[in-house]
């Protein structure tokens, strides 16, 4: 019986060693195959980026997370250290990053896009979900919707990351809406000032369609996208019969007050 329990001792040690072995010849067999192969070196790096981010800041993002052309090897980046490297810049919302054999490394970055300003202690761009972004001053930016009247300390001048201000959130709310509805053609939003007491957003336009220079419109945070409707009715049919409109308070459901 000892002689039995010996002998499987000693093949259970031969077994475990045999497979320590294995699994030591295939890392090292890895290792010779394909990280450090030179075949495998990074010898370019294709960038495509859906923004204004420059390809030279994408590199230089690259090179600090540690993918140098000529050296690295492309089995060796560390994908999801480099993902978490360009993804926790304030501009970009995603990245991506794919191997093509058998030395170039493919990045994509798809930029957050701002649909209005901030200013507070300075000034931001704001995108559809409340993310900061850094000032741009192009045409189209600087043409952006402002909004104005945030109360939040969390939203003071970008120390966050993220606008966490509900009624500022429900500005870009609107925003959005607008930009896709049929009715949004009628808009041309200079301002969006907040109104927490009711709570309410008093939306200043430019001249467009029936709305005279400095024309505003009311709308609740509340029950918004049935006001906008309330609202398109009342547009509609000011524009049609050439109505100029100088104010329209879309938080009455009924009897909607228009100031021509």
């Amino acid at each position: 019986m000892g002689l039995v329990v010996g002998r499987i001792l000693i093949w259970s040690v031969i077994a475990i060693g045999g497979a320590a072995a294995l699994v030591g010849c295939g890392f090292g067999l890895q290792s010779t195959l394909f990280t450090c192969n030179p075949y495998f070196t990074v010898r370019h790096i294709d960038v495509t980026a859906t923004g204004d981010m420059r390809e030279s800041e994408i590199q230089g993002l690259l090179r600090a997370a540690g993918v140098q052309i000529g050296v690295s090897n492309l089995f060796a980046v560390d994908v999801r250290k480099l993902l978490k490297t360009l993804e926790s810049q304030p501009a970009v919302q995603r990245a991506a990053v794919v191997r093509r054999l058998p030395g170039t490394l493919g990045v994509s970055v798809f930029e957050r896009q701002p649909i209005a300003q901030f200013r507070r202690r300075g000034r931001l761009l704001l995108d559809p979900n409340g993310w900061f972004l850094p000032a741009r001053f192009d045409a189209r930016s600087l043409s952006l919707p402002v909004i104005t009247g945030v109360k939040s300390e969390s939203a003071a001048g970008g120390k966050v990351a993220r606008l966490t201000d509900n009624i500022a959130l429900a500005a870009l709310q609107f925003l959005q809406l607008i930009a896709t509805r049929p009715d949004g053609i009628y808009y041309d939003v200079a301002i969006v000032q907040l109104d927490y007491s009711l709570p309410s957003l008093c939306v200043h336009l430019r001249p467009k369609y029936t709305f005279r220079d400095g024309a505003r419109v009311i709308v609740p945070i509340e029950g918004m996208e049935a006001a906008l409707n309330r609202l398109a009715v009342v547009v509609k049919e000011r524009t049609d019969t050439r109505q100029p409109t100088y104010s329209i308070d879309a938080t009455y459901e009924k009897n909607i007050p228009v100031q021509p």
